[in-house]
């Protein structure tokens, strides 16, 4: 039986700029616990009480930068395991995301 990669979404924190102070709520989405790619949500969205209090829940805060998502999706890409870039076989395909 081969491996299937775990796949998993999460309301996250997301900060474009190191040197800004707008962070936001996205969508995030993980393979085997490694973020890959987010989305993100409607202006009127931003600041939904749930999904605040649920990316504050996500590893107590964390805020992820475009330096995290490159880290992450260079390591991802050099084992081959980018869901976006290589054909693998996932647990749970509906979590890709559509684009």
């Amino acid at each position: 039986m081969s491996h299937k990669y775990k796949l998993t979404t999460e309301w996250c924190w997301y900060h474009p700029s190191e040197n800004g102070t707008n962070k936001y709520v996205v969508k995030m989405y993980f393979v085997e616990g490694y973020p890959y790619t987010f989305d993100d949500i409607a202006e009127m969205s931003l600041w939904d009480p749930t999904l605040v209090e649920m990316a504050n829940n996500h590893q107590n805060g964390k805020v992820y930068t475009p330096e995290d998502m490159w880290k992450a999706s260079s390591y991802l890409v050099m084992e081959e395991a980018h869901p976006c870039l290589f054909p693998m076989l996932v647990d749970r395909p509906e979590l890709l995301p559509n684009e």
